[in-house]
Order: C-alpha cells, then sequence, then structure tokens
C-alpha cells in the first residue's frame, strides 16, 4: 500500500518477519526499549534512532527469538530479555571496555612491554616490530614521526627485538633490547642514541626501573643489576646462573630493589651497597613462595608485597618475612597468574589464564570478571600492564589490548543475593 507517514521513530533496520511491537521499557539512564512478537529495537537517550536486534546465532553475543515477552532492568544496571527460546541480558558495561586488535595476523605483534608518555602517547615494545606507538585514542601513529630508528648502527634487529621500557623524570625514553641494546629516545629533540653498553655483557634487558635520585635499573636475562648513573653504568649485583630476572621494583621507602625471577624466588638488594636484603623461595615446610619462578609483584604498603608465584597469589610480609599463600581454595579462578596490576583504590588486579579478576585486601575476596562484563581477550592480554595517567587499566598481549577504568566494576553494586 500508500506509505502515509514518515518514520519518526527512526527505526534502523526492521524486522526479517511478521513483528508487533507491543511493550514499551525505558530504562533509568533513559534508554527505551520496543519489544514484542518478532521484533526488538533499543534507543539510548543521546541516539536519534532506534537500532534493530535481530534473532540469530552468529556469536558468542548473538540473541535468538521469535517473540520477546519482557525486559527489565536490575539495581544493578544490567537488561534482562526474555524471550520464547530464553533468558539473555546486556552488561552496560561492555561498552566501557575496549577490546583493541592491534593486527589480524597470528604472532604479528608479540608486545612485551607498555608505558605511556607524559604527552599521553602510548608506547608498546615488541619482540622483531620495535616499537608501536599509539595516540591517546589508541590510533597508530607513524613511527618516522618520532625518528626513533633513523641511523642505528648495523645490528639494527637487535634494536627492534625490544623486551622493556621507562620514561625517565627527565623526559628520556629507554628501550631495553636483545643482547643487552639499549636505545634512548630524546621526546623534545627527536633524536635516539643508540647503546651496547659492556656492563650489559651482551644480555637481553628485561626490565628497567627509575630509583629515587634519578638512577635507572636494569635486570638482564643474565641475572645482572646494572645502574646506570650521571652518564655511566655499572654492574651492581650478579644473580647466580643461570638466572632470568623478570622484573625490577624499586622499594623507596628501603632503597631496596625487588628482583622477580625465573626458578629462584625472590630478592630484595640494597642499592647503596649490593647486599641481599632478602630471598624468598619455595621451601619443603610450606611457608615459603607458592614456587620459584616469580611472573610479577607489587608492592602493596610499606609491610606487604604481591607475588605471582606457583600459580598463586602470595603475600609477603616485609618487616617478619611471613608468607601467606592464597590459591584455588581461597577463591583464585586458575592456577596460573600472568600479571599483577594495583590501581588507584588499593585493589589488585590479576589476569590469569580464566581470563581477569582482582583482590580486595580488605574483604579477603577474589571477584572475576569475564566475556559477560566484556573482557573479552583477558587471557591471551598477558605479557604486560600499565596504570596510565589517567587510572586507565591496560593489558596488553599478542596483537591485542585490554582497556578499561576500574571505576566501571565498582559503581555498579552487585545484585543482592537469592533468597
Amino acid at each position: 500500500g500508500e506509505k502515509l507517514l514518515q518514520d519518526t521513530a527512526g527505526l534502523n533496520g526492521k524486522a526479517e518477519r511478521y513483528a508487533e511491537m507491543r511493550y514499551f521499557y525505558e530504562t533509568a539512564d533513559g534508554q527505551l526499549w520496543i519489544y514484542g512478537p518478532g521484533g526488538l529495537y533499543a534507543r539510548s537517550k543521546s541516539a536519534k534512532a532506534f537500532e534493530y536486534y535481530g534473532s540469530g546465532r552468529s556469536n558468542y553475543f548473538s540473541i535468538e527469538y521469535d517473540a520477546i515477552n519482557q525486559v527489565y532492568e536490575d539495581n544493578a544496571g544490567v537488561i534482562w530479555i526474555a524471550s520464547n527460546r530464553g533468558l539473555y541480558y546486556q552488561n552496560p558495561r561492555l561498552a566501557e571496555v575496549k577490546n583493541i586488535t592491534l593486527s589480524t595476523k597470528p604472532g604479528d605483534l608479540e608486545i612485551t612491554d607498555a608505558i605511556q608518555l607524559t604527552n599521553g602517547d602510548y608506547w608498546l615494545s615488541t619482540w622483531g616490530k620495535g616499537i608501536i606507538v599509539l595516540d591517546s585514542g589508541f590510533n597508530r601513529k607513524p613511527l618516522e614521526l618520532h625518528q626513533l630508528y633513523k641511523g642505528p648502527p648495523g645490528e639494527k634487529l637487535a634494536y627492534k627485538q625490544c623486551w622493556s621500557l621507562l620514561q625517565h623524570s627527565s623526559g628520556l625514553v629507554f628501550a631495553g633490547c636483545q643482547s643487552g641494546r639499549l636505545l634512548l629516545h630524546h621526546p623534545r629533540q627527536g633524536t635516539t642514541t643508540f647503546l651496547n653498553p659492556p656492563a650489559m655483557e651482551n644480555h637481553t634487558i628485561r626490565y628497567m626501573a627509575e630509583g629515587a635520585e634519578g638512577q635507572v635499573w636494569f635486570g638482564t636475562q643474565g641475572g645482572g643489576v646494572i645502574r646506570y648513573h650521571s652518564g655511566q653504568f655499572s654492574k651492581v649485583f650478579q644473580l647466580p646462573s643461570p638466572t632470568i630476572i623478570y622484573k625490577l621494583l624499586y622499594d623507596a621507602k628501603r632503597s631496596w630493589l625487588w628482583l622477580a625471577t625465573f626458578e629462584n624466588g625472590l630478592y630484595a638488594i640494597n642499592t647503596a651497597t649490593g647486599k641481599v636484603m632478602a630471598h624468598y623461595f619455595n621451601t619443603p615446610d610450606g611457608k615459603g613462595l607458592g614456587g620459584n619462578t616469580v611472573k610479577d609483584m607489587e608492592i602493596a604498603s610499606d609491610t606487604t608485597l604481591y607475588v605471582a608465584a606457583g600459580g598463586a597469589l602470595n603475600l609477603v610480609n616485609i618487616n617478619s618475612g611471613k608468607i601467606s599463600v592464597l590459591s584455588l581454595k581461597d577463591g583464585l579462578p586458575s592456577k596460573s597468574i600472568s600479571r599483577l596490576r594495583l590501581d588507584s583504590k588499593g585493589y589488585l588486579w590479576i589476569t590469569t589464564q580464566s581470563g581477569l579478576c582482582h583482590y580486595d585486601s580488605r574483604q579477603g575476596r577474589f571477584s572475576s570478571f569475564g566475556k559477560n562484563d566484556g573482557m573479552l581477550n583477558a587471557e591471551i592480554a598477558n605479557a604486560c600492564d600499565l596504570l596510565d595517567h589517567n587510572q586507565n587499566l591496560i593489558f596488553a598481549g599478542p596483537n591485542t589490548l585490554l582497556f578499561f577504568h576500574p571505576n566501571i566494576f565498582y559503581d555498579s553494586p552487585r545484585p543482592p543475593a537469592p533468597v
């Protein structure tokens, strides 16, 4: 027949079959839903049109229905949709979690570290592809803009096999690379210096940290601890061979340097003397660490250090040396921990093979987050992590970034327990 009226509702998409829009539902934030037999539409308060949700099982987030019977919003802001084929829900967090794919080619970008520069740019180090620069909106910037690799020496590949990144308080950017190579970039001048310090002994630079007086500390694949100060590199400490240092953490209160190692436990050394102040490892009596390979660590307070070792979260009392090991029986969702990162409120975020969780030390409780919360790639974003200038959390892994502000998981109350 003849169309008499314009579409003043602004319906984007239409039902593929007969549909009756019988019911309306408005959420607390002004989102309007229209539904009934054969159709489901939603319109946000800021949008100019309704979006159509068709029926079909194409992926994890699809919905199947012949008729929508009810739409309901609970006190956590979750939208529940009852259809003749089942119950579905839409979590408002999904729109606030960014799952960013940097490459669709398997193994293309093996991300090893991430930092945010003072200008807001994100730098990602990769093994074999050098440094990737992203703006604050995660748009890739031309490498030539920073002149990072103009004029490197003959062993150019080693400088593109990057493992670690650090922006010094002076603004200078350090990039630790394969075979002891070091890239120093001066953002203001746009120039880069390429070094092969003898103190590194051609060992890969796995991690870097800045000390209280501006020194830069390096941990190497060969177990060496190197200090850079006043333009000079010097070896301060050597772990028993073969020992790999995974991470360095500077303890400003004690002027200690914590060393996370492969199969040799956790060390603390005095940065002034090079003396070993503490060494924690797995012990037969069960009073030590959960394992001897330490994947990551974070200083929780003046007295407590969080340590990922042996597939468990280890709480080390720095003063007494007592260790509490939290594992599956305590609510940890997996026996494999990759990364630890404290947020601005003191919650500890943990990447595991089962996805992402956080630990609330005040309640002694783990909370898990997965695909239903928008964490589509948490289990593979396990190579490095970052708390950026705006307190957003970033976890990165092969070809991928996971980005969100932790407040979105605190501001929404949990649904009440069933009665």
